[in-house]
């Protein structure tokens, strides 16, 4: 029914957009006279209006572009078949609808509908399980897709012909200047950005999936996220911190015209997003105690007083996670299971083979133990290594004004960008890739300097030392 569906709608939502009066079509079957008498309307609002430079790129865009058309006698390619492929496009979002709703209920169908006791008395794992349902869902959307793209090519052939198939497509840049390019190449570059922002809200619906048991409120919290999550993407622009936010790079057609959504975006940068987002999808860091304690609980005795209540919530929260193929993780992080040793302890009473270290290189300081040491004694239990960077001065020499803390021997510690402080950060690279180490690695930043600047230039100082050991 759904494919059905799907198929109508392409259709009817073609045969519309033929049929519709569009604005070359008003004055003049001259498509150049309607174009001229655009510009001359377009040119007026601009000597006549101003909301803002967003408005006024968009008017001068339109005026080159159709001044392009008219100089190098191309007419509209919105009359050909690639022309109306490029408008069919837009129900890539009723494809991703579609799948979205098959995800969410993939799994908490199950237990709606009291199913899921069949399929976990077989001897298959839960794990093969999830990993099955979610390939069939990728699959599901991968059909959708092909059926939209060849019913959008066969529809639009029989509407208007299947010739101008080399016609050549016209757009505007971020910095308004008409551009020309090969409208085949441009149609299913469209189709296929889109469909990498499809997979990832259907990653996300899965997720959402697995975590609930009840159908309707996984496919409505799905649902709700994708339309809210793309809703506020033009409104998010104007901050430049937003470049981080998933749904703003996940329509990665914004960069086939050369206009990412936030100027300092790009492509490479994008798909870097989206794969740190589809990792955090599988991946579950916890702490198990609070950073900051009183000195009364920094104590061994402290430590091994709530050991019990650590392990237990460790284990409930490792066996919960395993039934959805998901590795939790312990951070060196919070005084009293700081020390490489006390992470090793709560490790081994855990023993559950998902449970595993973020490996932080340098919050080993704020127990004073040496980073190095740290290290290379937990490194064999790391599902992940945060590399960031301290200055360090002895707790004889007070360094005055500045986002100092104290150790738990009251040596000061003090945010440094990576490569800039006193960890050594060569020898932990050097370590590192001597074991063998094949898991993810990351930066973190906590100096005083500018965020954006200090990441930026502590992963620049990351990958240059790297390539250099």
């Amino acid at each position: 029914m759904l494919i059905l569906g799907l198929i109508l709608t392409t259709i009817g939502f073609l045969i519309a957009q033929t049929y519709s009066v569009k604005p070359s079509q008003v004055a003049s079957a001259d498509w150049k006279i309607n174009m001229q008498q655009q510009i001359q309307n377009d040119t007026q609002l601009l000597n006549n209006m101003n909301r803002g430079p967003d408005w006024k790129a968009r008017i001068t865009s339109r005026i080159n572009m159709n001044q392009y058309h008219i100089d190098h006698n191309i007419p509209p390619t919105e009359e050909t078949l690639w022309g109306n492929m490029l408008n069919a496009a837009d129900l890539m979002i009723v494809v991703s609808v579609m799948t979205v709703i098959i995800a969410a209920d993939s799994v908490a169908g199950e237990f709606t509908d009291g199913t899921i006791k069949l399929l976990l008395i077989r001897p298959a794992s839960r794990a093969k399980i999830l990993l099955s349902k979610y390939i069939s869902t990728f699959t599901f959307s991968i059909v959708l897709f092909v059926i939209l793209f060849i019913t959008a090519f066969l529809v639009s052939g029989i509407l208007h012909g299947f010739h101008d198939m080399s016609a050549p497509y016209i757009y505007a840049s971020s910095d308004t200047i008409a551009h020309e390019t090969n409208i085949v190449q441009h149609a299913i570059n469209t189709y296929l950005y889109q469909c990498i922002q499809m997979v990832m809200i259907v990653t996300m619906a899965f997720m959402i999936s697995t975590v609930s048991r009840s159908s309707s409120i996984a496919i409505a919290l799905s649902v709700g996220i994708m339309f809210a999550g793309t809703s506020i993407v033009g409104f998010l622009a104007q901050y430049n911190w937003a470049k981080f936010y998933l749904f703003e790079n996940t329509d990665l057609t914004q960069y086939l015209n050369g206009s990412p959504n936030i100027a300092s975006m790009t492509l490479p940068f994008s798909v870097t997003v989206i794969v740190v987002y589809f990792i955090i999808f599988r991946h579950m860091r916890h702490d198990v105690t609070a950073f900051t304690l009183p000195p009364e609980k920094m104590t061994i005795e402290y430590f091994e007083t709530s050991l019990p209540l650590i392990v237990r919530g460790s284990q409930i929260i490792a066996d919960y996670a395993a039934n959805y193929g998901i590795t939790t993780t312990i951070e060196n992080h919070g005084f009293s299971v700081q020390a490489s040793d006390r992470v090793q302890r709560v490790l081994a009473e855990v023993n559950r083979p998902n449970f595993k270290t973020t490996l932080d290189v340098g919050n080993f300081m704020c127990v004073d133990e040496a980073p190095l040491v740290g290290v290379r004694k937990n490194l064999p239990y790391a599902s992940l290594i945060h590399f960031k960077d301290f200055y360090f001065r002895p707790y004889y020499q007070d360094p005055g004004e500045g986002n100092w803390f104290r150790t738990t021997n009251g040596n000061y510690l003090r945010g440094a960008i990576v490569g800039h402080g006193d960890i050594e950060i060569r020898e932990i690279i050097k370590l590192i890739k001597n074991t063998g180490y094949d898991g993810y690695v990351t930066v973190e930043f906590e100096g005083m300097e500018d965020c954006e600047i200090g990441s930026r230039i502590g992963m620049n100082n990351l990958r240059k030392l790297w390539n250099e050991i």
